[in-house]
C-alpha cells in the first residue's frame, strides 16, 4: 500500500512539475478575483420536448357524429402495450352499436381511435286526449295512452283515436320524441253536432234541435188542434245521439166543434142566403155529413155537404141548402083572346091632315082610336109560375081579379109570388077605371112625395082596374104584399072604404145583417130594405171582429168580410140590401211572414218567399264549393236554431246555410290594441271547413296586466265560419275609455212588450253579470247572465225574457270549487229551474267531486222557494295531496342520489322543481319539471304525486405522465385510470420505476412539478392512488376528479461539503478564505483552517459545481472524497507566481451508470511559500493543483470500475 502510494505520489510530482511548464492563460479564465468552478455534463430539461406518449381515444357519437358522451381516453408511452374491456357509457334513449370496446394495443407507436355509434331507441311517450264539453268550448282530459317510438323521430299523424260523436282536431305531428320519455302529445277532439228533425202532422210549437253530441235535448211538446200531444216516435233520446235524427209527433185525437149552417134558395136568382146556425160536435179527425134535419115553409131540402172531415181548430162547417118551391098563381079565364092590346089613340095620332083634308091611316091604328078588354076578350087560364117569394108583379095581368067566385072581393095587384101561389077568379070589368096608389116609406135621407105621421113616402105603384059601380077596399088590397114593404094599416085605407082613390103605406122593413167572425161571435144590425150595404154603422166604423181566442195567437189577420164563409167572394158594399137577413163573413188571412235563404250567416240573401203563417215555405237548395250542405238555420234572440222544410212558417224567418267539409282548418283569434300591441294571448285552434265557431272578446283576468280595466273591443263577438281556403283569423281590436255604459232590458217574450224599467250602467270593467229582476207573474229565461261589453255601446243590450207565469220562480243550484290558490271559487256546475214552485222547499244533494271535499260550514244546500227566486250554494274545497321529486340514478329505482324534496299542495296545482345539483353526476332529465297535482291514495305517501329527476354518474380520466429528461427511460407502472366513475369508481394508480442513476421526487399536480399531491396519497414505494375529493365545495360529496398528474424523475443528487486547509511556511490559519457556489450575490460561505461547511445545495450526479475562491496569493489544491474514498484530486500548477497572482481551480466529478453512495466532501488546500526557482509561477499553482485533482479523481473511478468488474 505504501509503495502504492508513493508511485501515486510520483507521478502527482511528475504531473505537477510538467504542468508547472504550461502557461496559466491555458487553463484559467481570466477574472477579477479568484474562481473555483466545478462543472459536469448538463443533461437537456424536459419543458419544451415533445413526450413520446400517444393516445387511445374512443368516441361516443350519434349518427350524425355528434357527440353522444364525452370520449374515452388514455395516454400511453410510445412502444408501450395497453388491453382493457371499456364499457360504453348509457345515453338515455339511444342503443350503443358496441356495449364494450375491446382495447388491444401493443407497441404502440401512433395515437388510436374507436368509434362507438348510438342509435336512437324505442322510448315511451305519452298521448292524451281531450274531449270538448257539452256546455262550452272548454276541454277535458277523457284518456292518457302511452305509446312507444324511436327517439328523436316524429310521433306521426296515427295517434288521434275514434270516438263516436267527435273529430279530432289537427295535433302537430312533427313533435319530436324525446329520449327521457317526457314527451307528451295532447289531442282535442270537436263534439260533432247533428240534426234533430222533427215531422209534427200539422202541429207546431216544437223546433228542431241542432245540438253537440250528447248535448241534453229539450223539446217542448208541439200543438195541434184537437188533439193532444202522445210522444214520439221512436221516443226522444236524452241527449243528442252520433248521428241525426227524425222523430214524428203522434197525436190523440180529441172533440172538436163545427158549424152546421143552413142555407136558404134567394127568391129572384139562383144563390143561397144564410139562415141560421147550430155548433155540434164530433171526433177530430173523423167525418161528418149534413142532412135535410130543419123545416122551412115554402122550401124543400136540396143537398147538403158529405163527408166533412172535423178539423180540431173548429173551422169545419157543414152547410145545408135548401131549394124554394115553385108555385103558381092562375087567372082563371085570364088569357087574352081577342088579340088586341087596349090602348088608346088621339086624332091626331091616328089621322093626317092635308090642306083641308084628314086623312085617317088605319096603318097607323090598326085597332081604332082605342080598345079595352071586356069579358069577351078572355079565353083560357093564365098562369104565372116562379119560386115562393119571387117578384112577380111584373106579370100582373092588370086590374083587378077576383079572388073568389063569388066575386065579391078583388086583387089589383100580386108582387111576390105566395106561398102555395093563388087562384083568381075572373077579371074585373066596367067603363069606370078605379085607382088605388101604393106608398113606400124612403130610405133615410131620401126625398119623398107625402109625409104621414112624419115619415116620408113616395109612390110605388098605382093599381087600376074597370068596375062600374063602388068598389070597396078589402083585405086583399090592404094586405098584399110588397118585397122588403109592410103595409102600415093604420094609416092606409081601411076595409070598406072607397077602393078609388085609396091610399096605402107601405114602411119599410129593415133586415138584419150579420157581422159573422166565424168563430162563435157575431154583430148585427138592421139596414132598411135597398139601403146600400155602405151605409152598415159598423161597416161606417170600420168595425173589425176581435181575434178569435180559438185561433192561434198572432197567426192571423183580420182580412175583409165577404158574403160566402168560404171567403171567396168579397162584399160589394154598393149592393143594395135585400129583403132578407144577410150574413158577412169574416176572413181571417194568415198573417204573412218572409222566409229568406242566404248563402252564408250575414250575406245578402239569394231567394225571398212570403208564406202564409202555418204553411210550409218552398224549399231551396243552393251549393258552396266544396263544402257539404248542413242545413238551414236562423237566429231567435240571439240564438242559433235549426230549420227544416217540415217546419209551418210561423214568424219571419232569416235562414242561413251551413256547410262542413272534411278538412280541418286552423284558426287563430288575435286580440290587440289599434296600433298592434298585443293585450292576450291569441287563441288558437282548429275546426272542420265550413263550421261556425263564435267567440267572445276576450276580458278581465284574460287580458294581459295592464289591460284589464278601461279597454274595451270594438265588438264583442264574432263568429268565424272556417273557409276552406283557409285566411281563418279574426283580430278583436280595443280602445281605451274611461268608461262605457250599458242597459239591461226586462221584455216579454213574443211581444217584446217592456215589463220592467231599463237599468243603465257605466263601467270600467269590460265584462259584467247581470241577475234577472222579479217581476211578478212572469218567469225569466235565465238566472243572470254575462255580457263582455264593447266599444260599440249599442251593443252593450242584455236582455232577459219573460214569459207569464204566477207559480213559478226560478231556483238556481251551483256547485263551486276552490281556486288552485284557494283564494275563491269557480263555479263548477249550475242548473237553474226556471218552473220551481213558489213556497216548495228545494235540496241539493252535495256531488262526489274527485279531489274536492264539500264544506259544509260555508254551503246551504237547502231553501224554500220565494217569488224572489232561490240560490242554493254548495262549496268544495281542494284536498291536498302529498307529492314528492325524488333524485336517482338513471336505469335504478333505489339508487336514490339525493333527499326527495317532499310537500303537499291543493288538487290540481302545479308544483315545480329544480334538479339538484349532485357532485359527480350529470343531469338527463329536464332542469326544471312540472307537475300538476293528482287525486291520490288516501295513504299520505306520494304515490302518483312523484317526478325523478335522473342523473348519471360521471366518468373521469385519471392520467399519470412522467416528467424526465428525453431519453432518461424511467417508466410508470401505469399511466392512466380511463372512464373511472366519479363517486364509485375505484382506481389503480401508478408505481414510478427509476431509471438507473435517476430517482423520483415525487407526485405533482402541475406540469412544472411545484404543487405536490397530498402526501397521503402516496405510499413508502412512491405509488399514488388518488383518493376523492370535495367534488363541490360547501358540499360533502367526495369522488374523483378528471386529472393529470406528474411523476416527477431527476438525477441523483449528493450534498457537498467544504474543508479549508492552510499550508506553507507563509499560510496564514487563521485567514477566511470567500468561496463562491453560485451565482446569487449571498450564494457564499466563508471558510479558515480546519473548518468545514456543507454548501446549502445538492449536486446532481453530470452536473457542474463552480466553486469560486479568493485566493489572494495562495496556491491551491483539491481533493474529492465520497465517504473514505478519494473519488478525485487536482492541484495548481505554479508557473510565474507574478503573472498569476489569482490562479483557478476546476474540479470535475462524474458517477456514470450508477449511484453515488454517499455525499462528497472537497477539501481546498490552500499553500503559500517563498517562490522556488523552478520557473512555475505561484500564480498558476490551483489550477495545476485543481487538474491533479481531476486526474486523481478520474483514476480513481476508473480504478475502482476495473475493481467491481473484476469482483
Amino acid at each position: 500500500m505504501r509503495n502504492g502510494l508513493k508511485k501515486v505520489m510520483a507521478l502527482m510530482m511528475t504531473l505537477m512539475m510538467i504542468l508547472s511548464l504550461v502557461p496559466a492563460t491555458v487553463f484559467a479564465e481570466t477574472t477579477d478575483s479568484n474562481t473555483v468552478v466545478v462543472k459536469a455534463p448538463v443533461a437537456p430539461q424536459s419543458e419544451g420536448d415533445e413526450q413520446e406518449t400517444y393516445s387511445i381515444v374512443i368516441n361516443y357519437v350519434f349518427e350524425n357524429d355528434e357527440q353522444a358522451a364525452n370520449p374515452w381516453t388514455a395516454t400511453i408511452a410510445k412502444g408501450s402495450s395497453y388491453a382493457a374491456n371499456i364499457q360504453s357509457p348509457t345515453v338515455v334513449g339511444y342503443t350503443a352499436d358496441q356495449t364494450v370496446v375491446n382495447v388491444n394495443v401493443t407497441d404502440i407507436q401512433e395515437n388510436k381511435t374507436y368509434k362507438v355509434t348510438y342509435r336512437p331507441a324505442l322510448v315511451n311517450f305519452t298521448v292524451k286526449h281531450y274531449q270538448q264539453n257539452v256546455d262550452n268550448d272548454q276541454y277535458t282530459l277523457v284518456e292518457t295512452e302511452t305509446k312507444t317510438g324511436y327517439t328523436e323521430s316524429e310521433v306521426g299523424a296515427t295517434l288521434a283515436k275514434t270516438y263516436e260523436g267527435f273529430t279530432a282536431l289537427l295535433y302537430d305531428t312533427t313533435t319530436k320524441i324525446a329520449a327521457d320519455g317526457s314527451t307528451e302529445v295532447e289531442i282535442y277532439y270537436d263534439r260533432n253536432y247533428y240534426l234533430l228533425s222533427l215531422e209534427l202532422d200539422g202541429g207546431y210549437g216544437a223546433d228542431p234541435v241542432y245540438a253537440r253530441y250528447g248535448a241534453a235535448i229539450a223539446i217542448d211538446d208541439p200543438v195541434k188542434a184537437g188533439y193532444t200531444f202522445g210522444g214520439w216516435t221512436p221516443a226522444k233520446p236524452e241527449t243528442m245521439p252520433a248521428s241525426d235524427m227524425t222523430l214524428t209527433a203522434q197525436w190523440n185525437a180529441g172533440q172538436a166543434n163545427y158549424q152546421v149552417q143552413y142555407w136558404l134558395e134567394n127568391a129572384n136568382d139562383d144563390n143561397y142566403s144564410y139562415d141560421s146556425s147550430v155548433q155540434r160536435s164530433a171526433a177530430v179527425g173523423s167525418s161528418v155529413s149534413g142532412s135535410g134535419d130543419k123545416t122551412y115553409q115554402g122550401f124543400t131540402f136540396d143537398h147538403a155537404d158529405q163527408n166533412v172531415t172535423v178539423n180540431g181548430d173548429g173551422t169545419s162547417v157543414v152547410n145545408v141548402y135548401y131549394k124554394r118551391n115553385v108555385y103558381t098563381v092562375t087567372f082563371k079565364n085570364g088569357n087574352i083572346t081577342c088579340g088586341k092590346v087596349e090602348h088608346q089613340h088621339s086624332h091626331e095620332e091616328c089621322c093626317t091632315k092635308t090642306g083641308f083634308h084628314i086623312w085617317c091611316n088605319t096603318n097607323k091604328c090598326p085597332y081604332g082610336y082605342e080598345h079595352k078588354h071586356s069579358n069577351s076578350c078572355y079565353s083560357g087560364d093564365l098562369t104565372i109560375t116562379a119560386k115562393y117569394g119571387a117578384f112577380i108583379g111584373d106579370q100582373w095581368p092588370g086590374g083587378g081579379w077576383y079572388v073568389n067566385t063569388d066575386y065579391d072581393t078583388a086583387q089589383s095587384y100580386l108582387a111576390v109570388m105566395p106561398l102555395g101561389g093563388k087562384t083568381f077568379y075572373r077579371k074585373q070589368t066596367g067603363d069606370n077605371e078605379q085607382a088605388a096608389t101604393y106608398y113606400v116609406e124612403v130610405l133615410p135621407g131620401e126625398s119623398g112625395t107625402t109625409t104621414v105621421n112624419g115619415k116620408k113616402y113616395k109612390v110605388h105603384h098605382t093599381d087600376t082596374t074597370n068596375y062600374d059601380g063602388t068598389l070597396r077596399v078589402s083585405d086583399e088590397e090592404r094586405y098584399y104584399d110588397l118585397e122588403g114593404f109592410t103595409c102600415n094599416t093604420g094609416i092606409s085605407a081601411e076595409n070598406g072604404d072607397n077602393y078609388n082613390g085609396a091610399k096605402f103605406y107601405y114602411d119599410r122593413n129593415s133586415y138584419e145583417l150579420v157581422y159573422n167572425d166565424q168563430y162563435g161571435t157575431q154583430v148585427s144590425e138592421s139596414l132598411p130594405f135597398e139601403q146600400v150595404l155602405s151605409e152598415s154603422v159598423n161597416h161606417k166604423n170600420n168595425y173589425v171582429p176581435a181575434y178569435p181566442t180559438t185561433l192561434e195567437e198572432g197567426a192571423y189577420q183580420f182580412g175583409g168580410w165577404y158574403t160566402d164563409p168560404g171567403c171567396e167572394q168579397p162584399v160589394d158594399w154598393t149592393a143594395k140590401m135585400p129583403a132578407a137577413k144577410v150574413v158577412l163573413y169574416a176572413y181571417w188571412a194568415p198573417v204573412q211572414h218572409t222566409v229568406t235563404f242566404a248563402k252564408n250567416e250575414g250575406e245578402e240573401p239569394e231567394k225571398t218567399e212570403t208564406v202564409d203563417h202555418g204553411a210550409l215555405a218552398p224549399e231551396y237548395t243552393t251549393t258552396n264549393g266544396n263544402y257539404k250542405f248542413i242545413g238551414w238555420f236562423y237566429k231567435e234572440n240571439g240564438v242559433e236554431k235549426a230549420y227544416t222544410p217540415s217546419m209551418q212558417i210561423r214568424k219571419d224567418l232569416e235562414l242561413y246555410a251551413k256547410w262542413r267539409s272534411d278538412a280541418i282548418l286552423p284558426y287563430t283569434i288575435y286580440y290587440k290594441l289599434e296600433d298592434g300591441t298585443v293585450i292576450a294571448t291569441e287563441t288558437t285552434g282548429s275546426a272542420l271547413a265550413g263550421a261556425t265557431k263564435t267567440f267572445d272578446a276576450k276580458a278581465g283576468d284574460q287580458l294581459n296586466e295592464g289591460y284589464r280595466t278601461g279597454y274595451f273591443p270594438q265588438t264583442n263577438s264574432h263568429s268565424l265560419t272556417m273557409d276552406i281556403n283557409g285566411n281563418n283569423e279574426f283580430t278583436f281590436i280595443y280602445v281605451p275609455k274611461a268608461e262605457v255604459n250599458y242597459t239591461v232590458r226586462y221584455l216579454e217574450k213574443g211581444t217584446n212588450a217592456v215589463l220592467h224599467e231599463e237599468k243603465h250602467e257605466s263601467t270600467r270593467d269590460a265584462v259584467v253579470t247581470e241577475k234577472f229582476v222579479t217581476i211578478k207573474g212572469y218567469r225569466p229565461d235565465a238566472y243572470q247572465k254575462r255580457l263582455v261589453l264593447s266599444a260599440n255601446e249599442n251593443e252593450n243590450v242584455l236582455t232577459f225574457w219573460y214569459e207569464k207565469d204566477d207559480t213559478h220562480a226560478p231556483v238556481q243550484i251551483i256547485h263551486w270549487t276552490q281556486h288552485i290558490a284557494g283564494n275563491g271559487y269557480t263555479e263548477y256546475q249550475s242548473s237553474t229551474d226556471l218552473d220551481g214552485v213558489i213556497g216548495q222547499t228545494y235540496t241539493e244533494n252535495p256531488l262526489t267531486i274527485p279531489g274536492y271535499i264539500y264544506n259544509t260550514a260555508k254551503s246551504n244546500a237547502s231553501g224554500k222557494l220565494t217569488a224572489e227566486g232561490l240560490v242554493l250554494n254548495l262549496y268544495y274545497d281542494r284536498i291536498e295531496y302529498p307529492y314528492e321529486f325524488r333524485f336517482l340514478e338513471q336505469g335504478t329505482d333505489d339508487n336514490v342520489l339525493a333527499d326527495p324534496e317532499k310537500g303537499s299542495a291543493r288538487y290540481q296545482a302545479q308544483v315545480t322543481q329544480t334538479a339538484k345539483v349532485i357532485p359527480g353526476y350529470t343531469l338527463v332529465s329536464p332542469e326544471n319539471q312540472a307537475m300538476n297535482i293528482a287525486i291520490e291514495d288516501p295513504a299520505n305517501v306520494a304515490n302518483k304525486n312523484v317526478r325523478i329527476f335522473y342523473y348519471t354518474e360521471n366518468t373521469v380520466n385519471i392520467t399519470y405522465v412522467a416528467v424526465q429528461p428525453a431519453g432518461a427511460g424511467n417508466t410508470l407502472s401505469s399511466y392512466a385510470d380511463n372512464n373511472v366513475k366519479a363517486v364509485t369508481g375505484t382506481v389503480e394508480g401508478s408505481i414510478p420505476q427509476p431509471a438507473p442513476t435517476y430517482k423520483f421526487v415525487g407526485w405533482f399536480k402541475d406540469e412544472a412539478c411545484t404543487i405536490p399531491v397530498d402526501a397521503a396519497w402516496v405510499d413508502a414505494n412512491g405509488k399514488i392512488t388518488p383518493q376523492k375529493e370535495t367534488l363541490v365545495e360547501g358540499q360533502p360529496a367526495m369522488g374523483y376528479k378528471a386529472a393529470i398528474y406528474y411523476a416527477k424523475f431527476e438525477l441523483n443528487a449528493v450534498t457537498v461539503t467544504a474543508r479549508k486547509e492552510v499550508t506553507g511556511n507563509f499560510g496564514d490559519k487563521s485567514k477566511y478564505f470567500k468561496i463562491t457556489y453560485g451565482s446569487g450575490e449571498n450564494d457564499a460561505i466563508r471558510i479558515n483552517h480546519g473548518h468545514s461547511l456543507e454548501l446549502p445545495m445538492e449536486v446532481l450526479v453530470n452536473s457542474t459545481l463552480t466553486l469560486t475562491e479568493e485566493c489572494e496569493g495562495y496556491a491551491a489544491s483539491a481533493i474529492c472524497k465520497v465517504g473514505n474514498d478519494t473519488i478525485a484530486t487536482a492541484s495548481v500548477v505554479y508557473a510565474e507566481a507574478a503573472t498569476k497572482k489569482n490562479p483557478t481551480l476546476t474540479f470535475d466529478f462524474s458517477v456514470e451508470g450508477k449511484q453515488l453512495t454517499g455525499d462528497a466532501v472537497i477539501i481546498i488546500t490552500n499553500h503559500k511559500d517563498t517562490t522556488p526557482d523552478t520557473g512555475v509561477l505561484l500564480d498558476s499553482l490551483p489550477y495545476i493543483l485543481i487538474i491533479a485533482c481531476v486526474a486523481a479523481i478520474g483514476a480513481f473511478i476508473v480504478i475502482r470500475r476495473r475493481k467491481n468488474r473484476e469482483d
